[in-house]
């Protein structure tokens, strides 16, 4: 019923207000005219009972009422005919653009008030998706609720009814905030613009948007993942000697562990220990996306430089052998007399 109610909606047939929980038929009255002034009275019944925040909701069933009103306008009623046109009146003059504007605002700002109150703190147990970012690697922040209330005022006025269908006014069971709670504001506008751009007829799951808050490594100037990958692949026997072509790639190449890549040898355990490396390297992407540095520490080991390494290795052989590294000259001839 409401796939249909909603497809009605789209197409212009129906206008629905769900948070006054009524219908609107615009053409209904094109469609039924009415033959005498009992019939006008009934309809000007109904439409004056009609709540004054429907109005404000659903603007398009304004016309509907003053088309009412110009047709009873049309008929000699009675004195009854004259209070309910009377009192159509003073409704329609309650929903001039500015009124509504101002409704409307003030009508946002209390539900954002509401939507914050209602979040409800729950423990993080869900396991992570396979190749996203473990829930306890992320933002130091995380996401707060007043970021989920403001998330949800934006999706009402991009979905508006659907949204409410799906999700409601608020994330009452507080599953949106459990499922955003580690990502960095940064990567909630990012999803928030992906949302935009995409245009999808239907607002997006909790996960699905948590899908759209990370952020491609091209897109923040690392190697895109297949050819991260690929490097870590191919350079894991000497990961110390190779020129990486970034930092991150060597960071989450160490994560999933060089053993391990080297010594993968059945599809399940290819597929392991990729998944280690992609949820590493994401990790160190969203990193990149919030402003973080790539390592919070830096130890010994995360100082390490392969490149430099490499140079002090050279340098060490050279002054076993008796060469001195910083005299050439001396250098070549001693070489020379190894011949």
């Amino acid at each position: 019923v409401e796939r249909a109610i909603a497809e009605l909606t789209t197409s212009g047939f129906l206008l629905a207000s769900d948070q006054c929980k009524y219908i609107c038929i615009p053409q209904f009255m094109e469609h039924n005219p009415v033959d005498n002034i009992t019939q006008i009275d009934a309809r000007l019944k109904l439409l004056v009972k009609l709540p004054q925040m429907l109005l404000e909701d659903l603007p398009g069933v304004i016309p509907v009422i003053e088309r009412a009103v110009a047709k009873a306008s049309d008929y000699k009623g009675s004195k009854q005919t004259e209070e309910l046109l009377e009192n159509a009146r003073k409704m329609l003059g309650k929903c001039s653009v500015e009124s509504r504007l101002e409704n409307k605002r003030n009508r946002e700002e209390e539900n954002k008030r509401n939507i914050y109150k209602t979040y409800v703190q729950s423990d993080d147990r869900t396991t992570p998706w396979m190749g996203e970012v473990p829930r306890s690697v992320g933002s130091a922040t995380g996401t707060t609720p007043k970021q989920i209330a403001d998330l949800f005022g934006t999706m009402i006025g991009l979905y508006g009814a659907k949204w409410t269908r799906e999700h409601g006014l608020a994330d009452r069971t507080g599953q949106w905030l459990d499922t955003l709670r580690d990502l960095h504001p940064n990567q909630l506008e990012l999803g928030i613009r992906r949302v935009k751009r995409e245009g999808s007829d239907w607002p997006p799951s909790a996960p699905e948007f948590r899908r759209l808050c990370q952020p491609k490594p091209e897109e923040m100037g690392l190697p895109e993942m297949a050819k991260a990958w690929q490097e870590a692949n191919d350079h894991a026997g000497s990961p110390n000697h190779h020129p990486w072509s970034h930092r991150a790639v060597y960071m989450a190449g160490r994560a999933a562990g060089w053993h391990e890549l080297r010594s993968a040898g059945s599809a399940q355990e290819c597929r392991d220990v990729k998944v280690k490396f992609a949820n590493a390297y994401q990790a160190l992407t969203n990193r990149v996306l919030s402003g973080a540095p790539l390592e919070d520490q830096l130890s010994i080991e995360h100082q390490f430089d392969p490149a430099i390494h490499s140079n002090q290795l050279v340098r060490e052989s050279m002054a076993e052998q008796g060469i001195d590294p910083l005299d050439g000259q001396g250098a070549r001839q001693k070489l020379m007399g190894m011949f």
